[in-house]
């Protein structure tokens, strides 16, 4: 089945947009006012900031607000608008740390002088790091925006943001939701600047965050009948509150000596057609795409073609989700292999969806690696802009 255009109407303006330009220029006028004054943060990374607003300004026709005063600053912003307006998919060779060069599409990409991470676990869920600490690690790693996207829950997003913004870091909140298909494949949906108490998506998740622990706890029953663990020793590597899942199982299988580390648990005894595995309840993607917007926020399609995960789901899903009012595809991520990456630009471009690169960071959990892919600015301005939650982008 082929994928059509589902898109009209003028330029600046999708049928998965919030509304015209002036209407968007509107809620960016808003949401500045309701968080005060930016601050740049001082040294050579004013530039990077210099850079974003230039995009920023171009983007939103307010030009004149914003001004770049130092040399580096218009050099940087000239690049911005080079690789994000002129050649927003063309196709760059990149560094990625889990394998060197990689061609990757620039809108997912590094853009000079501004790198930003928009997939990333706490111990909230299955990180291995405190949400606090993922904001740390991603300044020493350089990133300048990072976002908080913890499995079905936003519990988070206050800890990140605080220690993000003191080490002036922009801190996207942000959430991964799971679903699954009619047919039993899983996805999952990345949601930006939702609003993290709107009551359907809230209800949803908690109901998916239940029946994750119930059948984390069945797996355990039939893991203990072949294998040295049980359910408490499981619990001493869960974070109080977080989201149980098979991470946890891994990690419990790892001290227990059964697996190295939690990728070779996942490749066996915790895969999907390991005879311990144990299916959960999780929405439709559609209707996850759907509740989404619904809470004001931007759902993105995670990792869609990583087939080493297991199933991927055909053009159809792709097309209901596009329908639902999906907003983005995550291309540029390792899971993703390379004649993969280059159909989701195709299918990015001909249903003007944006873009994103991401690590995935897990801490410890996986090899993944804070900035070994990279989410352009053009991208995240176009998040910001589809966001009506009055949930925004936390800047330093």
């Amino acid at each position: 089945m082929s994928l059509e255009r589902t898109f009209s109407g003028p330029a600046g303006s999708t049928s998965r947009s919030p509304g015209n330009r002036s209407e968007i220029r509107r809620r960016r006028r808003a949401a500045k006012s309701a968080t005060g004054s930016r601050r740049v943060p001082a040294g050579s990374g004013s530039a990077h900031w210099e850079a974003m607003n230039c995009w920023k300004a171009g983007e939103s026709g307010r030009c004149d607000r914003f001004s770049t005063r130092s040399e580096s600053g218009w050099s940087a912003c000239w690049d911005v608008l080079l690789c994000s307006v002129m050649v927003p998919f063309l196709v760059s060779s990149v560094s990625s740390c889990h394998g060197g060069p990689r061609a990757v599409p620039a809108g997912t990409g590094i853009v000079e002088g501004v790198k930003i991470d928009l997939h990333t676990h706490s111990a909230e869920s299955d990180g291995t790091e405190r949400p606090a600490d993922v904001a740390r690690a991603a300044h020493a790693a350089g990133l300048d925006v990072f976002a908080l996207t913890d499995h079905d829950t936003t519990s988070g997003w206050q800890e990140a943001g605080d220690a993000a913004v003191a080490l002036g870091v922009a801190f996207v909140p942000g959430m991964e939701i799971s679903c699954t298909t009619g047919t039993g494949i899983s996805v999952h949906l990345l949601s930006y600047l939702h609003d993290p108490a709107d009551p359907a998506l809230l209800a949803e998740v908690e109901s998916s965050r239940g029946s994750r622990r119930t059948r984390a706890q069945r797996m355990v029953e039939l893991l203990s009948e072949d294998y040295p663990i049980d359910w408490d020793v499981v619990l001493d590597h869960v974070h109080e509150d977080a989201t149980v899942g098979r991470p946890h199982i891994a990690d419990a299988l790892v001290t227990a000596g059964v697996v190295e580390d939690r990728s070779a648990a996942f490749a066996s005894v915790l895969h999907s057609r390991s005879r311990y595995y144990v299916p959960h309840y999780a929405p439709d993607p559609v209707r996850a795409v759907h509740l989404v917007r619904a809470a004001g926020g931007v759902p993105v399609f995670a990792h869609p073609l990583a087939a080493a995960r297991g199933r991927v789901v055909g053009p159809e899903v792709f097309e209901a989700m596009i329908d639902a009012g999906l907003a983005g595809l995550e291309v540029a991520h390792r899971d993703n292999p390379d004649d993969a990456r280059a159909r989701l630009v195709q299918m990015a471009s001909e249903h003007d969806l944006l873009v994103t690169g991401s690590s995935d960071y897990h801490g410890t959990g996986k090899p993944n690696r804070l900035g070994e892919n990279l989410t352009s600015v053009q991208s995240l301005v176009r998040i910001e802009e589809q966001a009506t939650s009055g949930v925004v982008v936390r800047y330093p």
